[in-house]
């Protein structure tokens, strides 16, 4: 892939551009169509290019069909009606589209091609293009947050190849009043970014929107202003700046496996595969909730918020155990859903005994680890840098009465306290995931692998939707590493192991996947825009059938818990009483918090 990434395009021979009135927002039409006119004039074309990395495809090429993994962050805030007009909200947006090109990019992807995949930007010819390019991927409307929620993860498409980003901003009061309630929501596919590069970009968006416009002035931007920083901004990038910003900057941010440290060196390489075939083969679950195959896919995403008093008990709890909250949700998750299962006797009734380990998932920020040319200071923020680890805990409960599903007073103190080790043991198994020697080894083959199964179960979708089989052939995938222990060593005695005496491989299900995305009011100035009140955050993405991943995250001094699951696939039927499903371990999720983490004992 090139140390660029950058391919571009100019016809020769054509005039330059018409020069920019000083004060563009007097010449700014209202109407789109008379802005198109203006920009019926030729100027020099420029198309920046570059191929798609294994990380990128591995979210691309699942999300063609209908979307899977699109995010999406809301924001409900209270803030001026002068502050919230439509001019504001679209220069805002068209300036941090100019300073983000990912945002205003598209994907060039061709039929049968799984390894060639290309995001595609053209910057806009001037600051009018950029005005009314932004408006059409921007909707200000009338609507209610779980109507606009509900609307993105379960309705048509909102994103696609053409569109990989789009805002709205909702209002549904209906009354006149000076401060009201707003609902923002940004969407933007996930093979462009991740949860950091959101909720980064919604800072920004705030900052300007509601923000001092210096420490000399403690006033807001003006909409005359917001609009000259869009001139200035695009005369920087694309104007008299143009060629300076080109030389020295990355237009397109380099995908994760070019700003990785790089492998060197064939031993370390092959050293890097044994480890990494090492690593996944401790990853072992037996695990998951019972679902059903539903007809359809229906994402909710029950959300709760603790308030800022028992949020500070958590807090001290956590403190005092050497643990974050992180690691106790970890605990807390794994203990709810073994309380169910023993409060019905599972292990008897479904032949599930509890030496089965109990698996989860979670993702790693890996923008602390990217070499610099990652982080120059032009260069957008917006593209994924994301890695995953496993956390691996036991499944059994302590009890003294194991025969029974009735909980004693005694067992309770043993769950509390088994939920404090547990979450020490989340805590160590994370640290080493951070923190292991072999992260940036591990990372590189994990990007290989999840590129190669993307691009094969992409084929085996496209050949299923069209009945015939690809007219090219596949790949032949990278040879496997065979790791065989050749001794096993159990009571004091040996035992050669042959190839075809190998034990069956243990399962590797996960129960869930947690997003634990720590105090978010570290990343959130609110005291840099007063007038702009945040008051609830909820994030997530559009799911594939039978998906299920919790959210944890402090805001505005509260503990939010919030999970998105398809609840078609794990409603089993009326008819079914059992606790043993998501909204029975939810239930069970809830009140440990209450039990354990906020009036424990132990």
């Amino acid at each position: 892939m090139s140390a660029t990434a950058v391919h571009s395009n100019a016809f020769v021979g054509v005039p330059p551009p018409q020069p920019i009135p000083d004060t563009l927002h007097s010449s700014i039409p209202k109407d789109l169509d008379e802005l198109e006119k203006r920009l019926k004039v030729p100027v020099e074309h420029l198309v920046f290019e570059r191929k798609m990395g294994d990380t990128e495809l591995s979210y691309y090429l699942p999300a063609r069909a209908d979307g899977v993994n699109d995010m999406y962050l809301h924001l409900g805030f209270t803030a001026p009606v002068s502050l919230c007009t439509p001019e504001r909200i679209t220069a805002i947006w068209a300036l941090l589209r100019l300073r983000h090109p990912p945002l205003a990019s598209s994907v060039v992807a061709n039929d049968w091609v799984y390894d060639d995949v290309r995001f595609s930007y053209t910057p806009p010819t001037s600051p009018w293009q950029a005005l009314a390019e932004a408006g059409r991927t921007l909707s200000i409307r009338k609507q209610g947050r779980h109507e606009l929620i509900d609307e993105y993860l379960n309705g048509d498409r909102t994103l696609g190849d053409s569109k990989l980003s789009y805002l709205v901003v909702a209002n549904a009061d209906d009354e006149e009043k000076e401060i009201r309630e707003y609902d923002w929501m940004m969407c933007v596919v996930h093979f462009l970014g991740d949860g950091m590069a959101l909720h980064r970009f919604a800072n920004d968006f705030f900052t300007l929107l509601a923000g001092n416009k210096s420490a000399d002035e403690q006033r807001e931007w003006s909409t005359e202003e917001l609009e000259d920083l869009v001139k200035s901004e695009w005369e920087k990038r694309w104007g008299s700046g143009k060629g300076d910003f080109m030389k020295n900057t990355n237009i397109l941010p380099l995908p994760i496996e070019d700003t990785l440290p790089p492998l060197k060196g064939k031993f370390r390489k092959a050293a890097a595969a044994v480890d990494f075939k090492l690593s996944q083969d401790k990853s072992i679950g037996g695990h998951t909730f019972p679902k059903r195959k539903a007809p359809k896919r229906h994402t909710i995403v029950p959300t709760v918020a603790l308030d800022e008093a028992k949020t500070k008990l958590v807090l001290k709890r956590c403190k005092e155990k050497g643990v974050s909250i992180a690691n106790a949700l970890f605990a807390l998750s794994g203990m709810a859903w073994s309380r169910v299962c023993a409060r019905e006797n599972a292990s008897k009734k479904d032949g599930l005994g509890w030496e089965a380990p109990l698996m989860m998932y979670s993702a790693l920020n890996l923008r602390p680890y990217l070499l610099p040319v990652a982080n120059q200071s032009d260069s957008s923020f917006w593209f994924v840098a994301i890695g995953y680890f496993n956390v691996v805990i036991p499944a059994f409960l302590p009890s003294s009465s194991p025969s029974t599903s009735e909980e004693t007073d005694d067992d309770k103190v043993r769950f509390e306290k088994t939920l404090w080790y547990r979450s020490r043991e989340a805590k160590k198994q994370s640290t080493l995931a951070a923190k292991h020697p072999q992260l940036i080894a591990r990372t590189h083959e994990m990007t290989v692998l999840r590129g190669e199964r993307a691009r094969q179960w992409a084929r085996e979708d496209d050949e299923k939707a069209r009945g015939v089989s690809s007219p090219f052939p596949a790949p032949a995938p990278s040879p496997a590493l065979s790791v065989t222990a050749t001794h096993l060593k159990a009571d004091n005695a040996n035992f050669a192991v042959s190839d075809a005496a190998k034990l069956p491989p243990a399962p590797s299900n996960a129960l869930l996947g947690l997003s634990l995305l720590g105090n978010l009011d570290g990343i959130y100035q609110h005291a840099v825009y007063p007038k702009a009140q945040m008051t609830c955050l909820t994030t997530g993405s559009r799911q594939r059938p039978g998906a299920l991943l919790l959210f944890g995250y402090t805001f505005k001094g509260k503990l939010w818990l919030c999970l998105g699951y398809d609840e078609c696939a794990f409603d089993l039927g009326d008819e079914n009483k059992s606790k043993k499903t998501v909204a029975g371990w939810w239930e069970e999720v809830l009140s440990g918090v209450d039990e354990f983490l906020v009036n424990g004992k132990a």
